[in-house]
């Protein structure tokens, strides 16, 4: 009996390492307050502070991150993670306005490669190592990618089982010096990508093709 607790106690643990609960977080230009990404008055300063900080969940606990919408030429520098901690399911909600009175979902949120001359994806979201259950349920909602080589890439390697890879765009633009969105799952399974609203641009630095 008291080896069956034992063994209880530690699968809940693992179960609770692996698959914590999803946040909701918030990014905005120049970040605010504490910058602690928990609402508008302390969000982040980037998008990538928050991918950072993912961590693996399942279809029951979508991470929601919440962009401020880009005004004038202001931009958010292109995201990449290389995620070996478990599934991922995430719903990138961009183009948020009026943040500090009445948020509204009304805008749109530009990511460029900022950093000098253009060699980085927009959004990257790979896994590199051999453990299996990667899946990739990821949603962008209302983003402008331009000044980047992919759009949004969605990579697992061959060698992962339970690691099927899914995309949904909505009410997004993609201008991309090659493919403007990529999902590779080499390990032969089915990857799926739904579009609406969407339009890509791609191959505009004459390499590559139309995404």
């Amino acid at each position: 009996r008291q080896i069956t607790k034992a063994f209880l106690a530690m699968a809940w643990v693992c179960l609770y390492t692996t698959y914590a609960w999803a946040g909701t977080y918030y990014v905005r230009q120049g970040g605010a307050g504490t910058q602690s990404g928990a609402d508008w008055a302390n969000a982040y300063a980037s998008i990538q502070t928050v991918v950072n900080a993912l961590t693996a969940n399942d279809s029951s606990s979508t991470h929601i991150v919440n962009v401020q919408a880009s005004t004038g030429v202001q931009s958010y520098q292109a995201v990449t993670r290389s995620f070996d901690v478990g599934h991922l399911y995430v719903n990138f909600e961009g183009g948020w306005e009026n943040v500090d009175t009445a948020p509204a979902q009304t805008g749109y949120s530009a990511v460029r490669d900022t950093s000098g001359p253009v060699n980085e994806r927009g959004l990257n979201l790979e896994s590199l190592a051999t453990s299996h259950n990667r899946q990739k349920f990821v949603k962008v909602n209302r983003f402008q990618f331009s000044d980047v080589t992919e759009g949004i890439r969605l990579y697992n390697p061959a060698n992962l089982q339970g690691a099927e890879i899914q995309l949904t765009v909505v009410a997004t633009a993609i201008t991309s010096t090659t493919n403007g969105i990529t999902l590779v799952y080499l390990a032969g399974a089915q990857t799926y990508l739904f579009a609406t609203n969407a339009i890509i641009r791609a191959g505009t630095g004459g390499v590559g093709g139309d995404g």
